[in-house]
């Protein structure tokens, strides 16, 4: 069963777009000349769209090489701040077969991509959009933990680069791209070229989005001391009170 991103939580993560705490993906910063081990969520509505996303950047850069390790909730397992392994070895596991994937495939660029929605999450009440980030992150220093551990000499070649996949849902695309064009204030003609606009971009690219996740502590506390988060959480806090009374 496909989840749809709840608006409440929608207005979250397009807010740390806007403060640059999620960036889009630039294949070329990327750069995986030998390929990415994708430490990935198993998720049969989600897992083939990653595959497909991260292949062909692959394949624009060399070869289409996408090792993919995957277990229900993906990198948010190897998170030690939230629930989703508590008291078992998931997260560990993972981090075992993604650096053993690249040390096998002689790969130097390990992703954890999570996503959004995570029924996995959600199941752990763990999908609120700041715990996923945040999860995300620990992940990254997880894995870059483990991989000094083991070696720091090959550690230093390996790049752990951190992102989501967030499936907005299309009424969601819809209605902030209205809202950022002012749509209550166009004239009726313009208003149907926008619509017409909306419309073809989510036919030839649907309501799904690649970002990187900044690792950056400073991105991290800017988002945290920002006006986006204050107005996004009033906003989401208010839809979130409301559909919970009916």
């Amino acid at each position: 069963m496909h989840i749809e991103l709840p608006y409440h939580q929608a207005v979250i993560y397009r807010a740390m777009r806007r403060v640059g705490l999620l960036r889009d993906v630039d294949g070329d910063r990327l750069n995986p000349r030998r390929g990415v081990v994708a430490v990935i969520c198993g998720d049969g509505d989600q897992s083939h769209d990653i595959f497909r996303y991260l292949g062909d950047i692959c394949q624009s850069h060399g070869e289409r090489r996408v090792h993919p390790v995957a277990l229900n909730g993906g990198p948010l397992l190897i998170a030690p701040g939230l629930p989703l392994s508590a008291d078992l070895p998931d997260g560990n596991v993972l981090m075992r077969h993604a650096l053993d994937g690249a040390d096998l495939k002689e790969m130097d660029v390990i992703i954890p991509k999570g996503h959004a929605p995570c029924g996995a999450a959600r199941k752990h009440k763990a999908d609120d959009p700041e715990q996923v980030i945040a999860g995300i992150l620990e992940a990254k220093r997880e894995l870059r933990l483990e991989a000094e551990r083991r070696d720091p000499a090959a550690a230093r070649g390996i790049r752990i680069i951190p992102c989501i996949q967030i499936s907005w849902g299309e009424e969601n695309l819809r209605r902030f791209r209205q809202e950022e064009a002012g749509y209550a204030a166009l004239a009726r003609s313009r208003r149907f070229w926008l619509n017409a606009r909306i419309e073809c971009s989510l036919i030839w690219r649907g309501a799904r989005r690649s970002y990187f996740v900044s690792p950056r502590s400073d991105d991290w506390d800017v988002w945290m001391k920002s006006n986006e988060r204050k107005q996004a959480l009033e906003v989401a806090g208010a839809v979130h009170a409301s559909t919970d009374s009916w």
